[in-house]
Parts: C-alpha cells; sequence; structure tokens
C-alpha cells in the first residue's frame, strides 16, 4: 500500500513540471528535470504491478539521488 502511495506522489512531482513550463519558469526546467519526472512515474508501476520486494527500495533511493543532485543544481544556480 505504500508504494501504491508513493507512486501516485510521482503524478504530483509531474505536474510541479508542468506548472514550471507553463509559468515558464526556464531556469528550473532541464532536461533531467523533465526526464526523471516523466520516466518515475511509469517506472514506479512497472516496480509496484510487476517486481514488488526489494526494487521498490531501489527505485526509492535512485528516486532520492536524482532528487539530490537535480535541487543541488538549482541551488548553486
Amino acid at each position: 500500500r505504500t508504494c501504491w502511495l508513493y507512486y501516485f506522489s510521482k503524478f504530483i512531482e509531474l505536474l510541479d513540471t508542468i506548472f514550471f513550463v507553463l509559468r515558464k519558469k526556464n531556469s528550473q526546467v532541464t532536461f533531467l528535470h523533465v526526464f526523471h519526472h516523466t520516466i518515475m512515474p511509469w517506472t514506479w508501476w512497472f516496480g509496484v504491478k510487476f517486481a514488488a520486494g526489494g526494487l521498490g527500495t531501489f527505485h526509492a533511493f535512485l528516486n532520492t539521488a536524482v532528487h539530490v543532485v537535480m535541487y543541488s543544481y538549482y541551488g548553486l544556480s
């Protein structure tokens, strides 16, 4: 159940990206940001639907690592 909640939170992050584009916040819309927030809902769906177990932990770690890099870049720029 927790994995499904996390899965739905990926769509909220995708909406964040859409709002950046609509508000023309081009300094915050990088390829990494768009790619990451577009692909994560699909990878989480696959992980929750077909590969439950330890794979969910890997996805959460990978998502966190990408967010650290992405938001560190925003903070420094």
